[in-house]
C-alpha cells in the first residue's frame, strides 16, 4: 500500500519495524543484477541505491550493457518509492527492471523506473490508490487532504504518461485487484514477458 508517513503518526507496527531492519539482507547484487525483495522504505531505497552504484562499477568494468533489477515488494513510503524511481531511470547504465512473480503499490514505481520492463509469466502487479493517516488541527486536516490529493493525481499522471492505462487508471486505482503479467503486457506496464 502507499503509505504517507507522518511525524505524528505511527503507522508501522513492532513487527514490520524489524522486518524494515532486515532490508540488506532483502536487497542484494550480484555482477549486474539486482535482487529488491524488501518493502519500500526510505532505508531500503537508500541501500538500494548504493547497490544499483555497486552494480554500475562492475558493469563499467565488465563491459556490460544493461543492469537487471529483480522486484518482489508489496510496496510501502510512495515517496521512497518516488525517489527509487527517479533514481533508476537516471542511471547512467541502462537498468531492466522485472517483475518476480509480484509488484505492488510503491514497488511499482520502481518497475515504472526501468528503461525496459519485464515479467515472468506467473508475475503480477497491483496498482492502487494511496492510504494514509494524519492527526491535528483542523486546517493541517485540509492541508493533508490538498497534498493526499495533489500525490494521487501525480501518481496517476505517472501511469498515464509511463503505461497504456490512459483513463482506465482511475477505474484501476480505485480497485485491490492483482493486474496478471499478459494483462500488464497489454496494459503496457511491462515491455515483455520472459
Amino acid at each position: 500500500m502507499f503509505r504517507m508517513i507522518k511525524k505524528n503518526i505511527k503507522l508501522l507496527g513492532d513487527e514490520e519495524e524489524e522486518e524494515e531492519e532486515d532490508y540488506k539482507e532483502l536487497v542484494k547484487f550480484q555482477e549486474n543484477k539486482i535482487y529488491f525483495y524488501a518493502d519500500v522504505s526510505k532505508k531500503s531505497i537508500l541501500h538500494l541505491l548504493k547497490v544499483l552504484k555497486q552494480a554500475n562499477n562492475y558493469a563499467l568494468l565488465n563491459r556490460k550493457k544493461k543492469i537487471y533489477l529483480y522486484i518482489h515488494s508489496d510496496g510501502g513510503d510512495a515517496y521512497a518509492g518516488l525517489s527509487g524511481m527517479n533514481h533508476i531511470k537516471k542511471n547512467k547504465i541502462p537498468v531492466v527492471t522485472i517483475v518476480d512473480t509480484f509488484v505492488a503499490s510503491a514497488a511499482t514505481f520502481l518497475l515504472l523506473g526501468g528503461k525496459r520492463r519485464y515479467s515472468n509469466e506467473n508475475g503480477s502487479i497491483l496498482i492502487h490508490q494511496l492510504s494514509t493517516g494524519f492527526w491535528g488541527k483542523y486546517c493541517d486536516l485540509v492541508d493533508e487532504m490538498k497534498n493526499s490529493h495533489n500525490l494521487m493525481q501525480q501518481i496517476k499522471d505517472l501511469y498515464k504518461q509511463n503505461t497504456k492505462l490512459g483513463s482506465k487508471i482511475n477505474k484501476i486505482i480505485k480497485k485491490e485487484i492483482n493486474i496478471p503479467a499478459k494483462k500488464a503486457l497489454k496494459y503496457g506496464i511491462i515491455t515483455k514477458l520472459i
